[in-house]
Order: structure tokens, then C-alpha cells, then sequence
């Protein structure tokens, strides 16, 4: 939590260097680990066994997945700019890049209790995982244990949404663009921009267009 109060981006963060593999592991505890990769064109990462559930989310360029599995499609294994995947536990996967490529890795327990939907359709794009509801805000949860839970919020035009949560936030802007007010401090925010704040903290965000998020609560 090194941004705590201020508008940040990931990408911007994490840029690929020449030729490299970079991991940042920007949470652990719990047994939960959020990973940022950030992997220069044509680099790999040597297949490795995962003994947990796993998300992977691509903020920039295409991911490429090497996988033993029978049952992953040629399709299935290229993970676009936007996209999530669902990595079983258990899976041997390793990846490569054709260019650069930042994405993030969410590892979860094997008791986690993670949204059916998800894990069905393996793969898709978080701003299609949630609808608008006219006039308002609405949250579909994917990820819902007792220390950590996971979500995508769509906000409807002209409208705004508060929390407060028993845990630190981390949100990012999947589409659209707002305002964030926190301590009193108006800053805009806008796609694939990130905002972290403390626990039992108030905060704020309002749109005149359409907006939705994509939130991680650690408990």
C-alpha cells in the first residue's frame, strides 16, 4: 500500500524493462498473494505449478498462455488487454509475450469462495461481467472469503457511490471516468487509474458518464 490517497496507474508503475520478467507482489497475507508482472516483449516465464485458484487480470498488451491442460483452446490461451482468466488449482501453466505485457496475479485459497459464473466461463472481460442498473450503483461480487473479497462496481450517469469498508481498497477504473473525494481532496480518475485507501476510511465517487470499477478489499 505505497499510494495510499493518490491516483495512481499500475501500468505507468510497472513498466516492462528490455528483455525482462519483473515481479512486484504488492500483497501477501493470509495465504492471498497479489502479484504485478510486468514482462518485456518476447520473454517467458517457465511453466510452473500453482497448488491454488488463481486470477489473472492483463492491464496492457497480450498475455500468452503455455498450459498442459487438454482442455484449453488455442483462444483460450491468448488473454487481452481488459481480460481476466480463471486459473484452476493444480494447473502447470507458464506464459510468453509477443510484446509488452502487465497484468496482475491474484492467488486465492483453495476454500475461497469464488463466483460459479467466473470459473464457467474461464475467461472474459470484467466490463462485461456486470450490467448497469439505470439511475444508480450496483456491485457484483466474484471473490467473497472472510479476508479478502473481490468486486466490480457500474455506475449509472450522474450518480455516486460511498464506502467504507473493514479493510484496505485497492480500485481500479475498468471504463468510464469520475471524481474520487477522499479527506476532503477531489482528484479525477479515469480508466486503468488506481486508488488505494486504509480501513474504516470514507470515500467517494462520483461520474457524470458511465463508470465501472473493478475493487479489492483485504480484511
Amino acid at each position: 500500500m505505497k499510494k495510499i490517497g493518490t491516483v495512481y496507474s499500475i501500468v505507468e508503475n510497472n513498466l516492462p524493462l528490455k528483455k525482462s520478467a519483473i515481479l512486484n507482489t504488492v500483497y501477501e497475507n493470509y495465504g492471498y498473494v497479489l502479484t504485478v508482472y510486468s514482462m518485456a516483449e518476447r520473454t517467458t516465464i517457465s511453466p510452473e505449478r500453482l497448488t491454488h485458484p488463481t486470477i489473472y487480470f492483463v492491464l496492457e498488451g497480450d498475455l500468452h498462455i503455455d498450459s498442459k491442460e487438454v482442455t484449453m483452446t488455442p483462444e483460450e490461451a491468448e488473454v487481452h488487454t481488459l481480460q481476466y482468466i480463471y486459473r484452476p488449482a493444480n494447473s502447470l501453466w507458464g506464459f510468453h509475450t509477443e510484446k509488452d505485457c502487465i497484468f496482475t496475479e491474484l492467488i486465492l485459497l483453495s476454500t475461497s469462495e469464488i463466483d460459479r459464473t467466473l470459473i464457467r466461463n474461464r475467461k472474459g472481460f470484467f466490463t462485461g461481467y456486470i450490467s448497469f442498473k439505470q439511475h444508480d450503483s450496483y456491485v457484483k461480487q466474484f471473490v467473497n472469503d472472510i479476508h479478502l473479497k473481490a468486486d466490480i462496481i457500474s455506475m449509472d450517469c450522474n450518480t455516486s457511490f460511498d464506502m467504507v469498508e473493514k479493510g484496505a481498497v485497492l480500485l481500479t477504473c475498468l471504463e468510464g471516468n469520475g471524481e474520487i473525494i477522499h479527506e476532503g481532496k477531489q482528484m479525477s480518475f479515469g480508466k486503468l487509474e488506481s486508488f488505494e485507501v486504509p480501513s474504516d476510511e470514507h470515500l467517494t465517487i462520483s461520474t457524470k458518464g458511465r463508470m465501472k470499477l473493478l475493487r479489492i478489499v483485504y480484511l
